[in-house]
């Protein structure tokens, strides 16, 4: 599979020299009567999987994001409080348009790097685009210890790929919507039947309930893999206090990481495999004027 990941930094490559070029296209023949559209989501995530969004040039990302048990393991495991999943993350803006990540989870200890690339901005005025187009893409790979399996494996098996095609509208200052077509490549799969390549649309949006409050549902129904996991369903509720996004949801996934949760969820919300988890972005950017770091 070294073709694959070869293909993904290529890919990677391209979005970012794209991404540039396009900027300074746009940038040369924006009118000043156009406007941008703004927080179409207010964070780089809707609940697990991607919005539109981006950082700011020179601004960071942090993310810290926790998926517990199921609500169904009862009181002796604390309605699934006493399992934790965790994911560290690290977002930067290299320009307005393009974005790199890196992070690690504990489950399965996946690390992982990826690229978002705002390909069309979202405009009003003399040039009027009712949406916007973003590129995402992600390598995983997994540090367990596979001492246990019965096949050997070697480095190739722990990578997987995930690319998005992020497509959003702000319908209104109350109302956000987006449709995320994805392609998952797993080089390991669990089942002998079960396709490597997996292919998945992605719904979600942002309902505005006040200034700093919202609801983020979100869905992802498989179309190639049905009959060896479920489609992943999420509801999330996003509290903004100044640089901080805090999020509470449900969602019937244990894992955090974009190829995994996508192509390999276990859970039923109707048999009540439902996970309570929250996340916290903070946001915070460097001044080149100060030479020092400045929160907001």
């Amino acid at each position: 599979m070294k073709k694959l990941a070869f293909l993904f930094f290529i890919l990677l490559h391209v979005s970012y020299i794209f991404g540039q070029n396009l900027e300074d296209l746009l940038d040369e023949e924006t009118e000043k009567t156009t406007e941008f559209v703004s927080a179409i989501f207010k964070s780089t995530k809707i609940v697990d999987g991607q919005s539109i969004e981006n950082p700011a040039k020179g601004e960071f990302n942090f993310l810290i994001c926790h998926h517990f048990g199921t609500l169904n393991s009862g009181f002796y495991d604390f309605y699934g409080l006493d399992e934790s999943n965790i994911k560290l993350g690290l977002q930067f803006g290299i320009t307005d348009r393009i974005a790199l990540s890196v992070g690690r989870s504990s489950f399965d200890k996946i690390y992982d790097a990826s690229a978002k690339v705002k390909i069309i901005q979202q405009q009003k005025g003399l040039k009027n685009i009712p949406f916007g187009i973003s590129l995402y893409t992600e390598i995983a790979a997994s540090a367990l210890d596979y001492r246990d399996f019965d096949l050997p494996v070697v480095f190739e098996h722990r990578l997987s790929y995930a690319a998005q095609l992020l497509i959003a509208s702000k319908l209104s200052e109350s109302l956000s919507i987006q449709l995320s077509p994805t392609v998952v490549h797993q080089n390991l799969v669990n089942f002998s039947k079960e396709p490597n390549t997996k292919y998945a649309l992605g719904i979600g949006g942002r309902i505005k309930l006040s200034k700093r409050t919202s609801i983020n549902p979100e869905y992802f129904y498989n179309l190639n893999f049905r009959d060896f996991y479920n489609d992943h369903l999420s509801l999330g509720f996003d509290f903004e206090t100044g640089g901080h996004i805090f999020q509470l949801y449900f969602g019937n996934s244990r894992a955090i990481s974009t190829p995994q949760f996508i192509g390999e969820t276990n859970g039923n919300w109707l048999d009540g495999d439902i996970r309570f988890g929250f996340s916290i972005h903070r946001f915070f950017v460097y001044s080149n004027k100060n030479k020092k770091n400045e929160l907001y």
